[in-house]
């Protein structure tokens, strides 16, 4: 895993996270909770992955261009650089941060068997969580393979 593998493997990570999340989701539906428990377990053990590698891609970001962050401020025209920030990353990093308490209070409420709570909780987490993992891809496929000069040159 290197600077150029990373983004690709994170990309896919989430895309996997998302394939079992919905997953999981059709057999809570089917009442076949071993199955949803498994599944959701193994998607935690995804996403955990995927925030280490993602962690681990902007340390070594760090160490060749001294900055976290790849830069869109030359993109042209400028209204798809508002279109990729305010309606793809800002939503998703908002959210990326919001569903982590989220999500461990859902496993807490149902390893506690609090039920009535972990289903309240669990729709708004599930939706958060999913939608964190599609737009994750699409961030991925927009910086690295749609418009690749978003990102600076020197930068990966």
């Amino acid at each position: 895993m290197n600077l150029e593998t990373l983004p690709a493997i994170n990309a896919t990570l989430n895309a996997v996270c998302a394939v079992l999340l919905i997953t999981a989701y059709r057999m809570v539906k089917r009442r076949n909770y071993k199955a949803h428990a498994s599944l959701m377990i193994t998607a935690f053990v995804v996403s955990s992955l995927f925030l280490s590698c993602y962690l681990y891609h902007k340390h070594l970001l760090f160490l060749a261009t001294g900055s976290y962050e790849t830069s869109t401020a030359n993109v042209r025209p400028v209204l798809l650089r508002y279109v990729y920030l305010f309606i793809l990353l800002l939503p998703h990093v908002v959210l990326a941060v919001v569903m982590l308490p989220m999500i461990l209070t859902t496993f807490f409420f149902a390893v506690t068997r609090r039920w009535a709570a972990h289903r309240k909780l669990a729709r708004p987490t599930f939706c958060i969580w999913l939608y964190v993992s599609i737009t994750g891809v699409l961030v991925y496929l927009t910086l690295y393979h749609l418009f690749p000069h978003f990102r600076v040159v020197g930068q990966i």
